[in-house]
């Protein structure tokens, strides 16, 4: 009877070695893993969303940049002797910046104003009428979607009081000053679309418009525009 038993249980323990070698998912009977082909193409890295401010923030040097702005502002005059007598400037420009996209860059400008004139000599209300250019280097701090800048140069503006009535030798019915203007600005740039703000002083030669006078100006500034 124990050898019976005995008996038994070894067929039994022979029937389930046989059934588990049959089974494909034994680890044994599993095909061997391949070895790795040195030679064989990298799998492809998943694509990278695109970042709209790329060329921005790695600007690529083939392409300066340029940028054609307009706007306007206030401003007026620095000297006690004229601000007295004359009100804030309504200003007007247009302005092309070439290097948008590099430390160095240039600027050309038309620059207008325009404010009312009230003295001793001159027909009440009489308007000041101011047309000039402008030239000057600029240094931008950064080439990025923000970008702050300053600005140096030379212009030039020729100041009228048009048909004003005058009866007086102190004042000229017309003046032309160099300038020189300074400042300091902020631009943001996105896809092309550019804003431009601006604060600026125009240190300007003598002139005879009205007798000792200095013509120099200040203005704040706003402009928008598209960059190439």
């Amino acid at each position: 009877m124990k050898s019976f038993s005995i008996l038994l249980g070894a067929a039994v323990s022979l029937l389930s070695a046989a059934a588990l070698a049959a089974d494909p998912n034994y680890y044994e009977n599993r095909d061997p893993v391949p070895p790795a082909d040195p030679y064989a193409a990298p799998a492809p890295a998943p694509a990278a969303h695109p970042d709209p401010m790329a060329d921005l923030n790695q600007p690529d040097k083939k392409y300066v940049g340029i940028d054609v702005e307009a706007g306007g502002g206030v401003g007026g005059f620095i000297d006690r002797n004229i601000t007295s007598v004359t009100t804030a400037q309504g200003q007007w420009t247009g302005r092309m910046v070439f290097g948008t996209r590099s430390h160095f860059a240039g600027e050309a400008a038309y620059v207008g104003s325009a404010q009312k004139v009230n003295t001793v000599g001159i027909s009440p209300n009489a308007t000041l009428v101011g047309n000039g250019a402008e030239a000057a280097f600029r240094l931008n701090v950064l080439t990025g979607m923000w970008q702050p800048y300053a600005i140096a140069g030379i212009g030039w503006t020729h100041y009228s009081l048009g048909n004003a009535t005058l009866t007086t030798s102190d004042v000229q019915s017309s003046g032309d000053v160099a300038t020189f203007p300074l400042g300091v600005g902020m631009a943001w740039r996105y896809s092309g679309f550019v804003l431009d703000g601006r604060f600026s002083f125009h240190p300007a030669t003598k002139s005879g418009l009205i007798r000792e006078t200095n013509l120099s100006t200040w203005d704040l500034q706003a402009k928008a525009g598209f960059e190439f």
